[in-house]
């Protein structure tokens, strides 16, 4: 469960099965015959007495055995400003309506708790206006490096159609090199992205004479 969100949390399962739970169930002036299920509304006023913040979502029990997951975590909540830090997955009995399990972000693994807040700073919620104007500068500088890339080209473009060809005394140092092979990790998919451009390097253009020399690598 939750495997999107690298969190392997297994679901404890309702403490009765169907028709087994005993006598009349009430919480939060709500009254019930277990053996036919809490109704939604005990569950949202249990996940309110266990004091889970506003913003979670509730999803439904898989079958006769499972609980009610009651999930918090920012990227979910339409407020902007949201830490990770107050993530937790609450887990409540779909009879009885009893809380069975309670696990806060403190309890989340280290790979989990990493990409959450990763998740959070990315989206600027971690930290409300500030986390925002990084992220904002971070784009900024982006849409600059783009911007400043076509005029590079511009200044040193070949005859033709092409890419301006490399200056032989510039080499890769070895930081940069890994620094991308550090974002080709944390970044999957740039890092196929890489991988693609060098195999289309080594292997294609390095045969094709005119492809080479169109790209500015002869």
């Amino acid at each position: 469960m939750w495997g999107d969100r690298l969190i392997e949390l297994p679901v404890p399962p309702s403490a009765y099965a169907a028709g087994q739970a005993p006598g009349v169930r009430r919480t939060a002036g709500l009254r019930w015959s277990p053996s036919s299920g809490a109704p939604i509304d005990a569950i949202v006023a249990r996940a309110q007495q266990m004091h889970v913040a506003p913003g979670y979502s509730i999803a439904f029990p898989g079958d006769t055995t499972g609980s009610y997951a009651v999930s918090r975590y920012p990227d979910i909540d339409v407020q902007p400003n949201q830490s990770a830090l107050k993530e937790r997955y609450a887990f409540i009995d779909q009879y009885t309506a009893r809380p069975v399990g309670d696990v806060p972000f403190a309890q989340f693994g280290p790979m989990a708790q990493a990409t959450d807040l990763a998740i959070s700073l990315h989206q600027g919620r971690q930290f409300g206006l500030a986390n925002q104007l990084i992220v904002l500068l971070g784009t900024l500088a982006l849409l600059l490096s783009c911007a400043t890339a076509v005029v590079m080209w511009r200044k040193r473009r070949p005859k033709g159609i092409g890419a301006p060809r490399r200056a032989p005394s510039r080499s890769l140092g070895a930081g940069v090199v890994a620094i991308t092979f550090a974002l080709g990790v944390f970044f999957p998919l740039l890092g196929l992205s890489i991988l693609a451009l060098l195999v289309f390097d080594f292997v294609i253009v390095k045969h094709v004479p005119p492809l080479r020399r169109a790209l500015g690598a002869a």
